[in-house]
């Protein structure tokens, strides 16, 4: 509403209604709005009496009062902010538990960020226990942007297997049956428990508010908000199998995505969209999504790669190699934007595609460039994923052998300064004599192996995997054993320090825990380290693998399976992860 179509709104009902010193009727939004405009009286005491009334109300005059605070009788505007912040709520009720009770101490009184923390931790409690105040924060909280964080909060919640009508009931007798945005979206959570397909007319309605309210910059609500929205839409949709209506639900977040400028520079709408269709497997709604968009997903080759990757993953192989070819031959002006793109599909589990894109950068580079090192580093990954240790060994030593030739030692001396010391170079080149070593044991070559051990190990003495490989190396004596369990004892307490220096990087408790769980220690203590890593980097697949063979090491296959399969379902692209699921469920058996 413009500010001026405002203010003559609240003059007319200024000679409609009458003051009267009687309590105003929390429904009558009339009296309210003339309450409103009386904030501006010459007269004191209408203007004490009106303040004091609209303080009275509270929150049924929440939605109003933040309409005057863009009035133009900047008197009126004034007023109407300092009673939104005066306003006091009675944010404890006698029901709540002790929980919900601490949560919600001194609530008025926090910042925006702590309010939004305590929205946190009644998400969390058990049993729905913080649902109903969630709901009553939806609706009494004076900050649109929280009142609308704890609504988004429950609508992915699940209520519990027993209670649930209670608990129904005891959110709706705190949204009591509010208008306003947030406390409506509830109501629309609460209605679907039943019947989701019959609230999707009305969430389209409330959705499409939000949305124009967005296009309008209103400070009431932000982009996050808006997609936390649309995704659920698209999330529902998808569950119940609706082909157009999933469609159009993952075209509005595309459309979302495009007007939002700064996140549109370091994300493709496309790219999330394609992303979606692969990970929810919704091949009827990628060929929509192709029809809409066929010129761009052509006119850009990663793409046109992902389109063709999401057809492989459809069956569609014959397809997809050709939009692949077609992909690859497309002009690249800079090799980077090949190991770039090369990267991306490889992710997505197109990893001859990408490997073949690597290859053709590193011809094109100058052969002693850091940009060389990271695209062979890469290549030489997942040819070791793929069990090409000789592959993998060679293509990091064709770099090596060339970096340390005397006539290139300026060309050295440039990438050190790069890399700012010898540290990272000599932990590639560790891994360059593993995946050698790694060739040697496949050949039966033991000795030869134990050898590249020890030039790995002297090379670069913190990677955990040649430790393991010296752990498993064949025809070992006892003195080389030993040796061996030396190291790890070690490493181990290197890593332990480092836990207890820097407690919240989930890296130190995964690599302890994978050293362990792969050789020998404290597997109990592997598995709650691994634990550990992952509440600090909730599903992060190569630690979800690590959990996996902790369980498997401490003699619990049923989780190490469970472990692994999630780990495989996050980063299908991984054999080396698949791998260690065939052990798993081989043993079990």
């Amino acid at each position: 509403m413009k500010r001026s179509l405002l203010t003559a709104a609240f003059l007319l009902l200024a000679h409609s209604v009458a003051f009267s010193a009687e309590a105003t009727p929390a429904s009558d939004p009339d009296a309210v709005a003339k309450l409103i405009l009386q904030l501006g009286s010459d007269q004191f005491a209408l203007r004490r009496r009106a303040e004091e009334e609209l303080t009275r109300l509270g929150p049924a005059a929440q939605e109003q009062l933040k309409l005057a605070e863009q009035s133009n009788d900047l008197e009126v505007a004034e007023r109407a902010s300092y009673i939104l912040q005066s306003m006091r709520v009675d944010w404890i009720r006698p029901q709540d538990s002790a929980e919900v009770r601490r949560a919600l101490s001194r609530f008025g009184d926090l910042s925006r960020e702590e309010k939004q923390n305590r929205i946190q931790v009644l998400v969390d409690l058990p049993n729905g226990q913080g649902f109903p105040a969630l709901c009553r924060i939806a609706r009494l909280e004076h900050i649109p942007g929280v009142a609308r964080r704890a609504a988004i909060s429950l609508l992915d919640q699940k209520f519990p297997a027993e209670g649930t009508p209670a608990l129904v009931e005891a959110c709706r007798q705190e949204l009591q049956a509010d208008a306003r945005p947030a406390a409506a979206w509830i109501e629309l959570w609460l209605r679907e428990q039943s019947d989701r397909q019959a609230t999707l007319a009305d969430w389209n309605k409330a959705i499409d508010a939000e949305v124009k309210l967005l296009n309008e910059e209103s400070p009431d609500t932000d982009f996050p908000t808006v997609f936390a929205l649309l995704q659920r839409r698209l999330d529902v949709c998808n569950e119940l199998k609706l082909v157009d209506e999933t469609t159009a639900a993952l075209l509005a977040i595309v459309d979302l995505m495009n007007k939002d400028e700064d996140r549109r520079q370091f994300d493709s709408s496309l790219v999330y969209a394609i992303g979606w269709v692969v990970d929810h497997e919704r091949w009827d709604v990628l060929n929509q999504l192709y029809q809409k968009y066929r010129g761009e997903i052509h006119g850009d080759r990663k793409l046109l790669y992902r389109y063709a990757a999401a057809l492989s993953r459809a069956g569609q192989t014959e397809e997809a190699n050709k939009l692949a070819e077609r992909a690859f031959a497309m002009k690249v002006d800079d090799p980077i934007d090949r190991v770039s793109i090369a990267a991306a599909i490889a992710e997505i589990g197109a990893v001859d595609w990408a490997l073949r894109e690597y290859k053709t950068a590193i011809e094109a580079m100058p052969p002693m460039s850091y940009e060389s090192l990271i695209a062979r580093r890469e290549v030489s990954t997942w040819l070791h994923d793929r069990q090409d240790y000789k592959g993998a060994s060679d293509v990091l030593l064709e770099f090596f052998q060339q970096i340390q030739a005397k006539e290139n030692r300026l060309a050295r001396r440039e990438l050190l300064q790069q890399l700012d010391g010898t540290q990272y170079l000599n932990a590639i080149e560790g891994r360059q004599l593993l995946y050698q070593a790694n060739y040697q044991h496949s050949r039966g070559e033991y000795d030869l192996e134990r050898e590249t051990l020890e030039n790995a190990y002297k090379k670069y003495d913190d990677d955990p995997d040649i430790l393991i490989a010296m752990f498993r190396l064949p025809d070992a004596t006892a003195e080389y054993k030993q040796q061996t369990r030396d190291r790890i004892a070690k490493m181990s307490e290197s890593y332990s320090n480092q836990i207890d220096d820097s407690p919240e990087d989930p890296s130190k408790y995964n690599q302890w825990a994978w050293l362990v769980s792969n050789t020998e220690g404290d597997f109990a203590q592997a598995v709650q380290h691994s634990l550990h890593s992952l509440e600090l980097s909730p599903n992060e697949p190569s630690y979800l693998d690590t959990l996996g063979r902790c369980y498997f090491s401490a003699g619990d296959v049923e989780n190490a399976i469970k472990s692994q399969q999630k780990a495989v379902e996050l980063a299908p692209q991984y054999q080396i992860m698949r791998r260690q699921l065939a052990e798993f469920e081989k043993a079990k058996k």
